[in-house]
């Protein structure tokens, strides 16, 4: 009887869920703060058939934290998918002791933390500055140097956008967008003027109008520039098919969503590119406009002194309490500036506001309405989309079940409840989004409610039971894109010169779907798998390397050593004019791979490394003409006179050669690869964690060969691997022909992390601790990821092995 009236529903709500509130303190906080998620909570947990009394720990883990949730709904849902299928093998247990009760807590508290610590993991640490964000910002500005008539940009269905600048390799604009993140992007103000009129050149001074219906007291402080920009999106004009061109998809043909025609033409590309660039600048700006602006900084100020006084007197209101106090009553919001403002020097010895900070706190009481713009709130923000138009519903399905999704384009979520009027359509796939971090962002267009997100903003999905999605947005160093520009430009160059002819002296081709491929055993997809693997190799061998020198080289490998690899991966077999292996043809073999070297000095030449390193050109020069070579580490192919360098070409060899083997499952038996691998296995310590990460390279492996549609000679039956025959199969036809599409279906295959070795976690933090006590940059350490189908080697002998 003695509880405040409000918190009577509460206790009783609780009590119908079987939860004593009066006890749970805490759990009566996390309804009054959060009601609609916990709710929902509780309502998941009891169709799941838990009990209060029987499994109380895993309320705990949910609601223990009161106002503050443990887990947001993004992760709830993700645990409930999880525990759904536990449940399907192991039926939930009631009663809380006895051995099998305790064993199904550990096994259900493990799944739990598992996703936990996963999201964990994910959103560590701030993203650094991308080379690709500073050559996107560099590339903008020769562009507004340029005439017009001096540039070219076009659309191949194989590359995406391509744009010619003087003096300058074709930029593939795509490939270089796949990792520019527009939340580091920088404009100056005589920049963005520039690209104001350079898109008014364009189009014929069609870009010069803004609509009021986007403006409110932040989005107003953007340059005007910037505002008109942003209507092209947000606004009541026809948008414009700028998504379409960052995410590398052909131009709309219908001309109201043209800048002017045709929609192929480079100046309406252009100008789609620079508006494009302006409204993810624009969108990135907003919530830092926000945080920078007087009236934000003032009431943050005024909630500081409000809650150290309600500290001081016992409460427990927090700071989102009493703006949401203000929000609900206009009379309230003016009383307490008021009060505020009438304190000011009330004991005659310290003034809390200057005379300017006094003037806008009598300004801010006539702005109530902009309130919500100052702080916004919102519950479940809504996105509505068409997945088929953008790469096909299953690909995307997969590839955002699989791992984070790097935005690219504009993002548009609204915060109606329904989502905006003007996409309820059939065939739409919503994706409710947590709005923790959209607080940042006040709504820019009020018809639509709706809110623009930069390229660049990192999301991660998980299967509504509902249907659609649930996303939040997350930032890391585990999140930057894995295709950096220049191995992608690598492999571009490598399709359009090399890669999709036909082979000279023999006829080897497939059609799936349509689509004529030559080379089908040897050609974009089969490269770009290889590509794929060298990060995954790397960290295989960082963790269980025989060596101890190859083990601390592949520990201690830099980001752009990587790279290197990978360029290299794009040219190893593009010398190729049959199938014939080694065996067969050992002197035309050898011409091969000295075709595929000067393919790749022809590459350097064309796209050259920054900065410039001649050793490292010459390194993978030297390695690409003797892959596969069982006698690479012995004289005389390398001799190098310096014992380290020539180590170090052997170790780059030993992970190129492997990586180019784990992708013979699809054309080689069991028995067949075992041979294969023998040499690799050489270089390893075995154990059972080593026979345990081998078969899990190999399983991802046929897991991207199967998305690809690949022929298979090997499959898993349980933990067994077996031989098979799949024939080509779609998507084949595709990822053999573009590069976008291979790099989107094989992101539908999780991507595979080993456990560190101790040892090695262990040496790392000392090497970091010792940089940082001696101002250096800590170690750069490749983070873990996931031959020719003819034997380059006669039987019997060892290719690698040193």
């Amino acid at each position: 009887k003695y509880l405040p009236n409000s918190i009577i529903p509460v206790v009783n709500k609780l009590r119908d869920f079987g939860i004593d509130g009066l006890s749970h303190v805490n759990y009566v906080k996390a309804w009054i703060y959060n009601q609609d998620i916990t709710d929902f909570m509780l309502r998941a947990l009891e169709e799941l058939k838990f009990k209060f009394s029987s499994h109380a720990y895993v309320y705990d883990i949910f609601l223990s934290g009161g106002e503050k949730l443990n887990v947001s709904r993004y992760q709830f849902s993700k645990i409930i998918l999880k525990l759904e299928s536990y449940f399907q093998s192991h039926p939930l247990l009631s009663g809380t002791s006895g051995p099998e009760h305790a064993e199904q807590r550990g096994e259900i508290e493990a799944i739990i933390q598992n996703v936990l610590d996963e999201d964990l993991k994910m959103t560590q640490g701030p993203l650094n500055k991308s080379k690709e964000t500073m050559a996107f910002e560099r590339i903008l500005q020769k562009i507004i140097a340029t005439d017009i008539s001096k540039i070219e940009m076009r659309y191949d269905k194989h590359v995406g956008y391509v744009l010619s600048l003087p003096d300058e390799p074709e930029i593939f604009v795509n490939l270089l967008l796949n990792a520019t993140n527009f939340t580091h992007i920088e404009l100056s103000p005589e920049m963005i003027r520039a690209l104001h009129a350079k898109i008014n050149a364009l189009t014929g001074n069609k870009f010069n109008s803004i609509n009021i219906d986007i403006n409110n007291l932040i989005v107003t402080q953007l340059p005007t520039e910037a505002q008109i920009a942003l209507q092209q999106y947000c606004g009541d004009l026809c948008y414009k098919n700028m998504n379409l061109l960052f995410r590398g998809m052909p131009q709309t043909a219908e001309a109201r969503y043209a800048w002017v025609s045709p929609v192929t033409g480079k100046e309406n590309l252009l100008a789609n590119l620079l508006c494009g660039s302006l409204v993810n600048w624009a969108a990135a700006e907003i919530p830092r406009l926000l945080h920078q602006s007087k009236e934000r900084q003032l009431l943050d100020k005024l909630l500081a002194i409000e809650y150290r006084s309600q500290q001081t007197q016992g409460s427990l209101l927090s700071t989102q309490h009493i703006i949401d106090d203000c929000r609900a009553s206009q009379s309230f919001y003016v009383a307490w500036l008021r009060k505020h403002r009438q304190q000011q020097s009330s004991d005659g010895k310290q003034k809390k506001f200057t005379a300017e900070e006094l003037k806008l706190l009598e300004l801010l009481e006539g702005k109530w309405d902009e309130l919500n713009v100052i702080y916004p709130k919102y519950a479940l923000l809504d996105r509505k989309e068409r997945l088929s138009s953008q790469e096909g519903d299953e690909t995307l399905t997969k590839r955002r079940l699989a791992h984070f999704v790097f935005s690219l384009g504009v993002t548009s979520v609204s915060a109606f409840p329904e989502g905006s009027q003007y996409f309820n359509n059939p065939g739409m796939t919503r994706t409710k989004f947590e709005s923790g971090y959209f607080m940042n962002y006040p709504i820019t267009f009020k018809e639509e409610a709706e809110i623009p997100i930069p390229q660049g903003t990192s999301f991660r999905y998980v299967q509504n039971p509902n249907g659609g999605f649930f996303a939040y947005e997350i930032g890391g160093p585990d999140t930057t894109p894995i295709d950096s520009y220049w191995p992608a430009v690598a492999l571009a160059t490598a399709y359009q010169d090399h890669l999709r002819r036909a082979y000279k002296d023999a006829s080897h081709e497939v059609t799936v779907e349509g689509v004529q491929v030559f080379r089908p055993n040897h050609g974009l997809a089969h490269t770009y798998r290889v590509m794929t693997y060298i990060p995954l190799i790397i960290s295989y061998f960082a963790k269980h390397a025989g060596d101890e020198a190859f083990k601390a080289f592949c520990q201690n490998i830099t980001p752009a050593e990587i790279e290197w690899l990978k360029v290299a991966a794009a040219y190893s077999i593009t010398g190729r004019n049959n199938e014939e292996s080694a065996k067969e043809n050992l002197p035309g073999y050898n011409s091969m791979k000295e075709r595929c070297s000067n393919h790749l000095r022809d590459f350097f030449k064309q796209f050259p490394p920054d900065p410039p390193d001649a050793t490292m050109q010459a390194r993978m020069e030297h390695v690409v003409r003797y892959m596969g070579n069982p006698e690479y580490e012995k004289p005389p192919i390398n001799n190098h006179e310096n014992e380290e360098e020539r180590n170090h070409q052997n170790f780059l060899h030993r992970i190129l050669n492997m990586a180019h083997k784990l992708d013979l499952p699809r054309c080689y038996t069991v028995s067949e690869l075992e041979q294969a691998m023998h040499p690799c296995h050489a270089l390893v310590r075995e154990s059972e964690e080593q026979q345990l990460d081998y078969q899990a390279m190999v399983r991802y492996a046929i897991d991207v060969l199967k998305a690809h549609g690949n022929v298979l000679r090997i499959d898993w039956q349980g933990d067994k691997m077996v031989d098979a025959h799949l024939p080509y199969r779609p998507p084949f036809g595709k990822v053999s022909t573009q590069v976008q599409d291979v790099m989107q279906v094989t992101a539908t295959v999780p991507r595979l992390h080993f456990k560190s070795d101790p040892e090695q976690q262990e040496e790392q933090m000392r090497q970091g601790a010792r940089a940082a006590f001696q101002g250096l940059s800590p170690p750069q350490v490749a983070a873990p990821q996931a031959e020719s189908c003819n034997p380059t080697i006669p039987a019997g002998r060892s290719p690698g092995k040193s």
